[in-house]
């Protein structure tokens, strides 16, 4: 599922079109026009907490494409009276409704209230996710491509969405076995490490697909993922969550309109604003437009790993971050006034210029941009994390 921010720029691409010439010019709008849309991301989590983020959009003439909505209050309510509510305050409008997991035997709805206006979603039927067969991957000559399948017994949907959390582990330019610890050069321990990280991302396509013209509900190699060539995704270990949604076929028609719109741009013949019809609306003024398409589903995920050495042919990285990184050296005697005076030098590794001597005659070292790796990545593995299969 795409961010909040590419669902926002999507919307504003559909407006932007009804402006479009072949020379450029500042369109003149309504100042109505320019008045803020509620955009809600999230879903009712049938297995437990379910998690929203808010946003508005902002005039066209605005660097920012949304602002978040800092404070509201959010409740997920059932048909049997069940109700969980959230009031609180978020700098980054992501907002977290605490509750149990609940009954897939009765329908739910989301209510939210913002700025002295509420809006109310329309009753939603769950939907159970059938299980993710296999994730595979597939090399060709531009990347890695990801691709998932999955069979629906249940037959209960036909209609599915996707997305997914990739986390990698990378190393900075040159990796520091060596500490000066302020007294001496040393190695370092493993607790030390400052060169091996870890990043993550989370998927911002719309991911979806429909089984409905076909006579088995079953995707087959489904692509959701690549990886272009020279990734550091694929540096040393690589992780992918993917998380299934069985959808209705309203929310699928949602997804499908956002999706050929971003798909689109300059077409001035796909879909308008006025067909972007989500399930939410504001209580005391229908006509509102909001952007959300909010359903209730119990989701199925599996993750995957896999290193790069088994990767044929293989991987070559390049991280245009590194460039201009080089490797210096200072000789051992000369090592501990180096560093205590440069303390943005960091030594790497240990030279053996002296081939009749167990000792190491200079130390290797470079700047903090080219081997700390905690500016671009975190040190410490996920919990989730494991270098064995």
């Amino acid at each position: 599922m795409r961010s909040m921010k590419s669902v926002n720029k999507i919307y504003l691409l559909i407006l932007g079109l009804l402006f479009s010439c072949e020379e450029p010019y500042t369109p003149v709008y309504d100042p109505g026009d320019t008045a803020p849309i509620l955009i809600i991301e999230g879903y009712i989590d049938m297995s437990g907490d379910s998690r929203f983020k808010l946003a508005q959009t902002v005039p066209l003439n605005a660097i920012e494409s949304t602002t978040p909505v800092k404070t509201a209050v959010l409740a997920v309510e059932s048909e049997n009276n069940q109700n969980y509510t959230l009031t609180g305050t978020s700098a980054t409008g992501e907002y977290t409704i605490r509750h149990p997991a609940l009954s897939m035997s009765t329908r739910y709805r989301l209510r939210v209230k913002v700025a002295g206006k509420e809006y109310l979603s329309e009753w939603v039927t769950p939907y159970a996710t059938s299980a993710i067969t296999e994730i595979e991957r597939e090399r060709t000559d531009d990347g890695m491509e990801l691709f998932v399948s999955t069979v629906n017994g249940n037959d209960n949907s036909r209609y599915y969405r996707w997305e997914f959390e990739e986390t990698w582990k990378f190393s900075a330019k040159y990796v520091s076995l060596l500490v000066f610890d302020g007294t001496e050069v040393r190695l370092r321990t493993p607790e030390e490490n400052i060169s091996m990280c870890f990043r993550q991302e989370k998927s911002s396509d719309i991911l979806i697909a429909t089984t409905e013209k076909l006579s088995d509900n079953v995707v087959s190699k489904q692509k959701i993922g690549f990886i272009p060539n020279l990734s550091e995704k694929l540096m040393y270990r690589y992780s992918i969550l993917v998380k299934q949604y069985s959808l209705s076929k309203e929310a699928y028609l949602f997804w499908n309109i956002l999706k050929k719109n971003s798909e689109s741009v300059g077409d001035i013949f796909g879909s308008m604003p006025s067909e972007l019809k989500g399930n939410m609306h504001n209580v005391a003024n229908s006509s509102e437009p909001v952007i959300a398409m909010i359903e209730a589903s119990l989701p199925s995920q599996k993750r995957i790993y896999f290193d790069s050495q088994n990767i044929r042919p293989p991987w070559p990285t390049y991280l245009p971050f590194y460039i201009g990184c080089e490797s210096e050296k200072v000789t051992v005697g000369n090592a501990a006034n180096l560093f205590r005076t440069n303390p943005g030098y960091i030594p790497t590794y240990e030279i053996f210029e002296n081939e009749a001597s167990a000792y190491p005659t200079h130390y290797a070292y470079t700047i903090k941009r080219c081997t700390e790796c905690s500016l671009r990545g975190f040190l410490n593995a996920p919990d989730f994390w494991t270098d064995n299969d």
